[in-house]
């Protein structure tokens, strides 16, 4: 079942990103939505109905809301904002906000929501590196890279968390040890 939900929420995202592509491009004036913002903070993400705005209008407040949320600390609920508007782009810098911090885990989640293989890739030989293997695991599925999902078995296997077994010398030493 995950796979299908994977497939769904990509597709949703892919469907708004789309619609709002055009508009995405374009700077946008958050001094506009001063007054509804703090109401719909309020609110929360979760209540917020925008049915009544077009398009435009319903992404500049997503956005909007999301900024909010991202200067008010409230990471998720910026996260959650951006999907909505389909804004990719702070969806990565979001993750990359998680990855400063070592919320290596909620990073891979915000790259794959905004469908960022390159950054799954590049988190992943990370915390292969560190020796966070279930990150590691995590961000090569989803990218679908065997290569680097052995590389995690081989470094499990050696369990030398600091350096990878590079050639077959290195992996006669791991295994008399």
């Amino acid at each position: 079942m995950p796979v299908d939900e994977d497939k769904i929420v990509k597709k949703m995202v892919a469907e708004i990103v789309d619609s709002n592509e055009k508009f995405m491009s374009h700077p946008q004036d958050i001094e506009n939505f001063k007054r509804i913002v703090p109401v719909l903070l309020e609110k929360g993400i979760d209540n917020v109905n925008l049915s009544m705005f077009d398009e435009v209008t319903k992404s500049k407040l997503l956005n909007a809301l999301g900024e909010e949320y991202i200067r008010r600390g409230s990471m998720n609920d910026s996260v959650k904002a951006f999907i909505l508007a389909g804004n990719r782009q702070r969806l990565v810098e979001v993750g990359e906000h998680y990855e400063e911090v070592g919320l290596f885990g909620n990073a891979i989640d915000t790259y794959r929501l905004a469908d960022s293989n390159d950054k799954l890739l590049i988190i992943g030989k990370k915390c292969l590196e560190n020796g966070h293997f279930a990150d590691a695991i995590k961000s090569f599925r989803l990218c679908n890279d065997v290569e680097s999902l052995t590389k995690v078995g081989e470094a499990q296997a050696c369990g030398n968390r600091r350096q990878m077994p590079q050639g077959k010398a290195d992996w006669i030493r791991c295994k008399s040890i």
